[in-house]
């Protein structure tokens, strides 16, 4: 590694020198012999070290929360989350979500290519933090042993946690407690929303495989995530290293989650003859497309029901009885008690879609009759009518995925009943 992590200088001034050298061809014509010797001084290793070491100290590495993300003039200190997450993991943060990208932070985004320069990856680690543990594998680049420790010292600050101080520009909360209040200074996760960033922009990539086989109405065996209604805050406008290294990166945009609550939608067509076939088509129609795709595979390839399949076809339906009974969830709540009253429908649909009727008989029947059984047959065979499948090696399938799913939506009906 450390001949790799000496490769990695070599390249970083080298590619330093290359831009430095197009920038003045630019203005210039011809670069004069001056300022071609001032830039290969400046790009030596033993100058580019001394001037990393001078000036590391304007530098945050390897942190997780950035100061200048609340606003771009705030002077106050950067922070690594490093607190275990053991009481609330169900909670998304920095800690829970696993391996994330630290970020680095300067005092101005003219320090920004020394953040550059020490975050390069070698390996599984950075050339500042090998620098750090083993400052002797650069001993070739100082002039003697103490030069060398001069730098190791100096470039060890820009890792070590800066005394915490907060700033004028950065936001301030009053909580108030038992004698008094604190002062709380939220700080934005530059890492959490840097993950966040990287995963929104993979599901809209067009090099995306998932989504490309969505595009194709073609199968995939991942699912495909799409995130609606997602808001951008635009952090920085321009020079957006000035924040940290990680805005630079996602040009200083900043997604935001859609926060609004759901929704709750009836459809105003009611059941006729058969709730499955007059209404449950329409609501779950994307669900249902992704059950003939994987039927269309499995039958074009004509690949046996094993238990694989088996259970990626069962899978799809139980999605597709999750959408049913949220729509039967609907009707039960939105219509009055009593409303199938005289309808065509079934009796066991009758007692599935109207649970709350004030009638005793139709109550104690209700509780007597075994109707969830029928719910599951007639689910079955709606799913077979729409694959246009005879037997009964699928219908058992999807009797299997609705069953489950049955039983949690009568339980929550009987609560609700007594509530």
């Amino acid at each position: 590694m450390q001949q790799q992590a000496i490769n990695a200088v070599y390249a970083f001034l080298q590619d330093r020198k290359n831009k430095k050298l197009e920038n003045e061809a630019k203005k210039n014509a011809q670069i004069s012999e001056s300022k071609l010797e001032q830039i290969n001084t400046e790009l030596l290793p033993q100058h580019w070290f001394q001037f990393i070491a001078d000036n590391a100290h304007q530098v945050s590495l390897g942190v997780t929360h950035v100061a200048k993300l609340t606003h771009s003039s705030s002077k106050a200190s950067n922070l690594k989350d490093v607190v275990p997450q053991t009481d609330f993991t169900y909670l998304v943060s920095t800690q829970t979500s696993g391996n994330v990208d630290a970020d680095g932070a300067y005092t101005n985004a003219i320090w920004s290519p020394i953040g550059d320069f020490l975050s390069l990856a070698v390996e599984n680690s950075t050339l500042g933090e090998l620098f750090v543990q083993h400052p002797e594998w650069f001993a070739s680049f100082a002039p003697n042993s103490v030069e060398l420790q001069t730098w190791h010292d100096k470039i060890s600050s820009a890792y070590i946690p800066k005394e915490l101080s907060s700033h004028v520009l950065a936001k301030q909360v009053y909580f108030p407690v038992e004698d008094g209040y604190h002062l709380l200074s939220p700080m934005t996760s530059s890492a959490l929303v840097q993950l966040l960033y990287d995963r929104i922009q993979f599901s809209r990539s067009k090099d995306n495989p998932i989504k490309l086989a969505f595009d194709k109405q073609q199968y995939h065996s991942e699912t495909h995530t799409k995130y609606p209604n997602v808001a951008v805050l635009n952090i920085t406008k321009s020079n957006h290293q000035n924040a940290s290294k990680l805005n630079s990166k996602r040009i200083g945009r900043q997604y935001l989650l859609c926060a609004e609550p759901p929704q709750w939608r009836v459809s105003e067509r009611l059941p006729k003859s058969n709730f499955f076939k007059d209404c449950a088509y329409s609501f779950c129609l994307n669900k249902i497309n992704k059950l003939k795709k994987l039927w269309q595979v499995i039958i074009s390839k004509k690949l046996s029901l094993n238990h694989h399949n088996r259970q990626l076809l069962q899978k799809r339906a139980g999605q597709i009885a999750e959408q049913v009974l949220l729509l039967a969830t609907g009707y039960a709540r939105e219509q009055a008690a009593g409303w199938l009253e005289g309808s065509q429908l079934s009796q066991a649909q009758q007692y599935w879609l109207d649970p709350y009727r004030d009638d005793v008989g139709f109550q104690q029947d209700r509780v007597n009759n075994d109707w969830e059984s029928s719910i599951v047959i007639d689910f079955s065979l709606w799913l077979n009518d729409l694959l246009r499948i005879q037997g009964d090696n699928t219908a058992k399938l999807w009797r299997d995925a609705m069953a489950p799913e049955l039983r949690r939506f009568v339980a929550w009906s009987d609560v609700k009943e007594y509530e």
